[in-house]
């Protein structure tokens, strides 16, 4: 298939699975390039970012990598001011991390605050597929009263078709005692060396609501420089979540990331770093 088809084709796909998602509401995540990417990241997980988006995408580290995300304005509405990631690869096909993840929300006259701890592992089955998981500690508190906590758990898969396709799936927040959990299944494709298009739908089955679709596309301009475009929920007639759009610039194991983050996610600015070792 050539890449004008490819990409056509993956703009229908987007089309279609806006027909058929839910009601466009969104829920903010982590992360300046997966935001700008319209939270679609499920299937394109890697670096110290899959720690929250699919610890599966782990399993194939070639190298450390440590990360850190900061919510600019908007905090307490945005709700994800702090996210902060380390990963490693272990043995052949083993990978590992750590993360933190600080959230404020706005509640009567007081804040709601979490705090999560994140410990993942995964490990690659073969070169096509990967199975991961993570344990999450969340601490829990209408401050300044005392934190209650709740364990939560992650199931990641990813799988690469062919080398410009993979697809993902993030079994989330399991927890004891409960049968709901949030379904993700995703897809990323490469039409050429230098794109990138992600598509996800978030809680698949309606576990904590209803479903709605993410979308996003990178495009690499020049050597250093990544262009982010995309769409944080949507749904049928037309209606959508929040418009995302950003940049990425390296230099040598350096990355910054900007994410700008409209719509229902009310204008909020991040800028993330990540260094790889």
């Amino acid at each position: 298939m050539s890449t004008s088809r490819m990409i056509s084709a993956m703009f229908t796909a987007i089309f279609a699975l806006m027909l058929l998602q839910g009601n466009g509401e969104v829920s903010a995540c982590v992360g300046a390039r997966p935001m700008a990417l319209g939270g679609a990241f499920v299937a394109m997980a890697e670096g110290s970012s899959a720690v929250y988006w699919n610890p599966a995408g782990l399993a194939w580290l070639k190298s450390g990598d440590a990360g850190l995300t900061a919510t600019l304005n908007n905090k307490c509405t945005y709700n994800y001011d702090l996210f902060v990631s380390l990963c490693s690869p272990l043995a052949q096909g083993w990978g590992v991390g750590l993360g933190y993840v600080l959230s404020t929300v706005a509640a009567g006259a007081g804040v709601l605050r979490e705090d999560w701890a994140v410990a993942s592992a995964a490990r690659a089955i073969d070169d096509q597929l990967a199975i991961g998981g993570s344990v999450r500690m969340e601490a829990v508190s209408f401050e300044p009263e005392s934190p209650s906590t709740r364990l939560r758990f992650d199931i990641g898969v990813m799988y690469r078709l062919t080398p410009k396709l993979s697809a993902g799936l993030l079994i989330q927040d399991l927890s004891a005692g409960s049968s709901a959990a949030n379904i993700r299944p995703g897809l990323a494709i490469r039409p050429d060396d230098r794109s990138l298009l992600t598509i996800d739908v978030y809680d698949m089955v309606g576990a904590w609501g209803r479903p709605s679709g993410r979308a996003g596309f990178e495009r690499l301009v020049g050597d250093n420089l990544a262009l982010r475009l995309g769409c944080y929920g949507f749904s049928p007639g037309f209606s959508w979540g929040a418009l995302t759009l950003g940049a990425g610039l390296t230099a040598g194991p350096f990355r910054a990331d900007y994410a700008f983050l409209g719509g229902a996610l009310g204008g909020t600015h991040q800028l993330g770093v990540e260094v790889a070792f």
